[in-house]
């Protein structure tokens, strides 16, 4: 990491130089000042390439959630990745019937499902082809078809929920009694399900039932406290991504901005009042990633839960929720040193007026569906037709939560100014996501906001300057209140009443 670093900077130093170009590195204290400024640049520039970012906002994409209750056998899936809590299928890592003295024993079937590539919390509730299961000293003892004699104390299944990936777990004792895995095969790391099914073709009548398991995934550290515990906050979950060695990106926690990550954590976790008088947290992040999906999507799919922003921008990642910020300083017509360029309207092709999509969670029976279908009714009159789009909300569980942030999404899009200029190195200390005033009485903007959606030093003819892009922005994207509040309304299938001869 030392070299690399090295390398980023010497690289930074000598593009510096040639800006600067003062001869044998002797500068006057103004051009120092330059120097040293597009050497940081520089710095965050060549550091941020490898790592897909640019100092901009990302937009969170549609994801995928079909198969997550599945269980598959494949010798080379990927792993799953567990933020909060949510109910998925495994992977089967092996599967015998059992041994008995060298002899194989047709009586039981040994299986061992893996869950999630990380250490999980709990796993809370078994399932089989959907219904819950109880069980007592790893036995399923009901629904009481896998146990119907009791007196005889046979049981039918079997399900040990103590290895959960964590540092020194072991492998089942009858695992390693009766089949040819020993107490060496402990899949450390790996969040497992050992799983015995006795033969009996009245009970499984379908053969090897699926089996879900609800489970509350992965530990998070928290920089507000600096403990780590479970949590189904999106800010903590980011990034654990971000930092995590072993599926995400392994960035070092001297690049992650703590204090915007504990910020975007706080904002997750306000109590919002719902229309029945209960309250639930602004953002949760609950549901399942893929290590078989690039960084990129992955980051996006994190972001949308908190209906936010992933930038790096000084060579720290920084994370922003989706609230309004109030600006922090004022752009003016004395500060452009070039051409601006302003769009007004959005392209019929990137302009939508409503918005649908599909989540997944206890509502939902943890299958995907539909959330309320979000519409800006003013905007469709003035449009002149419902403009449709699309928006996959993987890791929100709740169809009210789903509802607030895909009209964030929408009231964004219907903010359609653009603007792009190049500003003087007065205005260097601007950065991605900031909110701006935006004062041009040429164009009758009078304290207008702003959010700054890119950012770049640029040479401008002959003076070096910063190029900015910047989107219109005000509260009322974020306004909400209860009586707006839709709600999940499970269909019901349909019931045939008559019936051709």
């Amino acid at each position: 990491m030392e070299a690399i670093t090295a390398a980023v900077v010497g690289a930074a130093k000598w593009i510096a130089g040639t800006i600067v170009g003062a001869g044998g590195g002797v500068y006057t204290a103004g051009q120092m000042a330059v120097y040293n400024a597009i050497v940081w640049t520089a710095t965050t520039i060549i550091t941020g390439v490898p790592l897909f970012f640019l100092a901009q906002a990302m937009i969170p994409k549609m994801a995928t959630m079909m198969g997550r209750t599945d269980t598959i056998r494949s010798p080379i899936q990927s792993r799953k990745i567990v933020y909060g809590r949510a109910v998925l299928g495994g992977t089967i890592l092996y599967i015998s019937e059992s041994e008995l003295s060298g002899n194989i024993d047709r009586g039981n079937l040994y299986i061992l499902l893996g869950i999630a590539g990380h250490e999980v919390e709990e796993f809370e509730t078994a399932f089989f082809d959907g219904e819950p299961l109880t069980i007592v000293n790893q036995n399923v003892e009901a629904p009481n078809r896998y146990y119907p004699n009791p007196s005889s104390g046979a049981h039918y299944a079997a399900i040990d929920t103590s290895m959960r990936g964590q540092s020194g777990q072991t492998q089942n004792g009858n695992f390693v009694t009766y089949t040819d895995l020993t107490a060496a095969d402990t899949f450390e790391g790996i969040a497992c399900i050992p799983m015995i099914l006795g033969y009996n073709p009245e009970i499984f009548v379908n053969g090897i039932p699926n089996l879900t398991v609800q489970t509350k995934g992965a530990k998070l550290f928290d920089p507000r406290n600096n403990t780590t515990a479970w949590s189904d906050n999106p800010a903590l979950a980011m990034r654990d991504y971000l930092t995590n060695t072993q599926y995400g990106l392994s960035v070092p926690v001297a690049r992650i901005d703590d204090v915007t990550f504990s910020s975007a954590a706080n904002l997750c976790d306000e109590l919002v009042t719902l229309d029945d008088g209960s309250t639930q947290k602004r953002y949760t992040c609950n549901g399942v990633i893929d290590t078989a999906s690039s960084f990129q999507n992955n980051l996006e799919t994190i972001s949308s839960s908190l209906a936010g922003n992933l930038v790096y921008s000084g060579g720290k990642f920084k994370l922003y929720g989706g609230e309004y910020r109030s600006p922090t300083a004022t752009i003016t017509e004395s500060d452009i040193i070039a051409t601006v360029d302003i769009h007004t309207k959005n392209s019929r092709r990137d302009q939508f007026n409503t918005i649908k999509g599909v989540f997944m969670g206890s509502e939902t029976d943890y299958v995907p569906a539909d959330y309320p279908t979000i519409k800006n009714a003013q905007a469709i009159i003035d449009d002149g037709e419902v403009l449709e789009t699309e928006m996959a909300l993987p890791l929100t569980d709740n169809a009210i939560e789903c509802e607030r942030i895909a009209k964030i999404h929408l009231e964004r899009n219907r903010r359609q100014v653009v603007m792009s200029m190049q500003l003087s190195l007065k205005q260097f200390a601007l950065e991605p996501m900031q909110v701006v005033n935006v004062t041009m009485p040429s164009l009758g903007y009078e304290n207008k906001t702003f959010e700054v959606i890119n950012w770049q030093l640029d040479n401008v003819g002959e003076a070096l300057g910063v190029s900015v892009t910047l989107k219109e922005t005000d509260a009322a994207i974020y306004g909400w209140t209860s009586a707006e509040e839709i709600g999940f309304t499970q269909t019901s299938a349909p019931v045939a009443t008559n019936f051709l001869a």
